[in-house]
């Protein structure tokens, strides 16, 4: 692990200058910090690398792999670029209009300097894979799925689990560990929407750091769970029927909100931002509630308490983990090794 010292305080200065708010979506002084940074740490572990004829970096539109064959290194390099649907859509933005080329254009010329400096590129669905070669025409590519951060021990556990749930009626979790903008979106419309559900016809658990939520919730059925440990989180997870993804900004990468829900079991109420990076393999044998606003999340979650729940639960085991996470190593090492 290397730590590469950047004066955050010079740019962040420089932008007060400018009036450059610093969250503002690709803020060019932001976005050349990254750059700095990526630069700076070619540069001091190049005599590290020059060990290794093959190189795996984790990143999206990353100028890494241009950066170290710029500074003379050979060998392989390999991206996993879990955020793929990021470039995606700015690829889209650009093709709108004149000025959203001028704004995003850049940052579509130096990926695509990422993708030609690269050996191969791995993506974290077909649906990506297949959009990026549409979009970007490249060649050497493979997909590598997002590991799920949950397992259970067995199908025996999860029963176990899911036998302590007591009502019988539909089960809703919403997992929101950060407090970001998006989970706080999340959160509030859900407490919204629940609030005027009758009582006795659910459960809705949400985890996080909401406590201040709380004077917001005006049913009784509504928990508000505060962070959890992972024990007591597969408890909840086993319990629920429905995982709540209600992110309706714009958002890159895979979230693992929607992987936990999937390697549960669980149906899926989601936007279909919640829902980038997983491929339709996963959302098989379970019910998948696709929502674009707040009126459809409301309209999914009435429809939702009025089926019966069963059927046979689809949820990950930690071996089944441990042999999809052996099969994805090996899909990188066959990558690094196909010309040998």
């Amino acid at each position: 692990m290397y730590y590469v010292h950047v004066p955050r305080w010079f740019y962040k200065s420089i932008a007060g200058l400018l009036k450059w708010k610093n969250q503002e979506d690709l803020n060019p002084l932001i976005k050349l910090t990254h750059y700095v940074d990526e630069f700076m740490a070619v540069i001091k572990v190049m005599n590290v690398f020059r060990r290794s004829n093959f190189y795996l970096v984790f990143g999206s539109m990353t100028l890494f792999s241009f950066f170290a064959h710029l500074l003379g290194l050979k060998g392989k390099i390999v991206i996993y670029d879990p955020l793929a649907n990021y470039s995606q859509t700015l690829y889209l933005r650009s093709r709108t209009n004149i000025n959203e080329f001028l704004r995003y254009g850049l940052y579509l010329a130096l990926h695509k300097l990422q993708l030609r400096s690269s050996t191969s590129v791995i993506y974290p669905s077909e649906i990506d894979l297949v959009n990026a070669k549409r979009m970007f025409k490249v060649n050497r590519t493979a997909v590598v799925p997002n590991p799920y951060p949950i397992c259970f021990e067995s199908i025996d556990e999860y029963l176990k689990l899911r036998s302590k749930r007591g009502a019988d009626v539909p089960h809703f979790i919403l997992l929101a560990g950060g407090r970001a903008k998006a989970n706080e979106e999340a959160v509030k419309t859900t407490i919204e929407v629940f609030n005027g559900m009758p009582p006795d016809k659910f459960r809705l658990y949400i985890t996080g750091p909401w406590d201040d939520m709380k004077k917001q919730v005006r049913n009784p059925s509504i928990n508000i769970l505060g962070r959890v440990p992972y024990e007591e989180l597969k408890k909840y997870l086993a319990e629920a029927d429905y995982g709540l993804s209600p992110v309706f900004s714009h958002a890159a990468g895979t979230f693992l909100k929607t992987l936990a829900y999937v390697a549960s079991g669980l149906n899926i109420i989601a936007t279909p931002q919640s829902l980038q990076g997983i491929g339709f393999s996963a959302l098989r044998n379970r019910k998948v509630f696709i929502v674009k606003n707040q009126v459809e999340y409301r309209r999914a979650i009435e429809e939702a308490l009025s089926i019966s729940q069963g059927g046979k639960p689809y949820i990950i085991t930690c071996d089944s983990w441990e042999s999809l996470w052996r099969q994805n190593v090996a899909n990188i090492i066959e990558l690094a090794t196909y010309d040998q």
